[in-house]
């Protein structure tokens, strides 16, 4: 562990604090719109045991950062990705040293008994981190007002440009005030700095983003309307839940009620008795109950599917914040309404390669539950790991799994699992009577 109280101890003679700003494309005022490719706008950054400050408007951004990238430097931005960002577009190079105090706030206080929601608005923003730690915040009306002129894009005005530099600068102020405090919460700076350099990767994703048929977006966004009744005549045919009046359709909480008596199904209720509808319930019974698969598919495409929404460029490709440690569990947390994997399912044919490119979706099989059995020494875990479906082994250790059931009722224990073994590995695994938490999560 490498741990350091005091922010001026840390092994590097330079320590930058840097912010920039950028539009979509050539800005929205000129055609661009959210998905299209950032635009550097201005770089301000200020070094931390010098005091110097460095202005760099559009015009003046060469083909070199305005700081050094070795060993010796530090560089630092609240939820750096934007700043890496910048690197990108300019061809600037990926710091060799790097922190990011938003990064590192969330890990201080993240919590397992505290829910999303229960956090005051704005709670990880730089303003909110400030107020944690008792500092003064910084003008968020301002702010807003600064970043909605700069997403319009140019033309600026003289006075536009001083404004913008100044405001820039804010959030240099405000991130130097904010180091000392979050400089002692770091109890490994080689582990902080390895969770920069995962912004350094979300930055690239950023840019690159993922491929989409946009001729065919297109066409599903002006035909929408018309294809919301067409695929409730095809998809509720089985469940008889929809009606469709004047045109729209619309769900019956009803004739989901009698779907549900009459199917035999054991459905989770609100206090005021009704029937809980909300979609995570629809998730969660769909493992007991496949066959509402469908049915909770297409209300989900019809209550929440925003297509224009979906954050797509000019260029086809799609484009947003990957929001990168924003779960308990460090994992991304982008909008389900802009980022390609969000909406329904079936909008996922959209994502197209260029021609003569493929592309490779890839996902870890389990991975999470194997290094929290190597990790805690759990030999039950570890032997459920390799049964070949973590799930099914730890139902089976349980008592829950019996050669006679049919694969519905396997499907259920599998999905009751998924969420009990989330359990163990999250807030620490039951299964062999050990405690261990695997990641930095308080609550029980």
């Amino acid at each position: 562990m490498t741990a350091y109280r005091d922010w001026r101890d840390l092994p590097f003679r330079e320590i930058w604090c840097v912010d920039s700003e950028y539009y979509p494309g050539p800005g929205k005022a000129n055609g661009g719109g959210d998905g299209d490719a950032i635009t550097p706008l201005c770089v301000v950054a200020y070094e931390m045991r010098s005091g110097r400050t460095i202005h760099l408007w559009q015009d003046e951004l060469g083909p070199f950062p305005p700081y050094r990238l070795d060993a010796d430097a530090l560089i630092m931005g609240y939820m750096v990705s934007a700043e890496f960002g910048t690197h990108v577009a300019l061809g600037w190079g990926e710091p060799a040293c790097a922190l990011d105090p938003y990064v590192e706030f969330r890990h201080y206080v993240n919590d397992g008994r505290i829910k999303s929601g229960d956090r005051e608005k704005g709670f990880f923003s730089i303003n909110g981190a400030l107020r944690y730690f008792c500092e003064d915040e910084i003008d968020v009306t301002r702010k807003a007002d600064m970043r909605d002129r700069i997403l319009e894009g140019p033309p600026f005005t003289a006075q536009e440009r001083l404004d913008i530099l100044d405001y820039c600068e804010d959030d240099t102020r405000a991130l130097r005030r904010l180091v000392p405090h979050i400089i002692p919460t770091i109890r490994s700076l080689p582990h902080a700095q390895f969770r920069a350099k995962y912004m350094w990767a979300v930055a690239q994703e950023e840019r690159r983003g993922i491929p989409h048929d946009l001729p065919g977006l297109t066409r599903i966004r002006n035909c929408w309307s018309g294809m919301r009744t067409n695929l409730v005549l095809e998809m509720d045919r089985p469940f008889g839940v929809y009606e469709i009046e004047d045109g729209e359709p619309h769900w019956r909480k009803e004739r989901f009620a009698a779907l549900v008596q009459r199917n035999g199904m054991s459905w989770p209720t609100l206090d005021s008795g009704a029937l809980d509808e909300r979609d995570q319930t629809f998730r969660e019974m769909e493992g007991k109950y496949p066959f509402i698969g469908p049915l909770r598919e297409l209300r989900y495409s019809l209550s929440k599917l925003r297509l224009n929404d979906l954050q797509v460029g000019s260029d086809g490709r799609g484009r947003t914040l990957l929001s990168p440690f924003g779960t308990k569990t460090g994992r991304n947390a982008p909008s389900n309404s802009k980022f390609s994997f969000g909406p329904a399912k079936w909008i996922r044919f959209l994502i197209k390669p260029p021609p003569d490119l493929t592309l490779i979706h890839r996902d870890f099989c389990q991975q999470e539950v194997r290094i929290a059995a190597v990790l805690s020494g759990d030999t039950a875990l570890l032997e459920a790991c390799e049964s070949g479906d973590v799930y099914l082994g730890v139902a089976g250790q349980l008592g829950f799994v019996s050669d006679s059931m049919s694969e519905s009722e396997l499907k259920a224990v599998r999905s009751l699992q998924d969420r009990r073994v989330g359990h163990s590995i999250w807030l620490g695994c039951p299964l062999a009577g050990r405690t261990h938490r695997y990641f930095p999560v308080r609550g029980r």
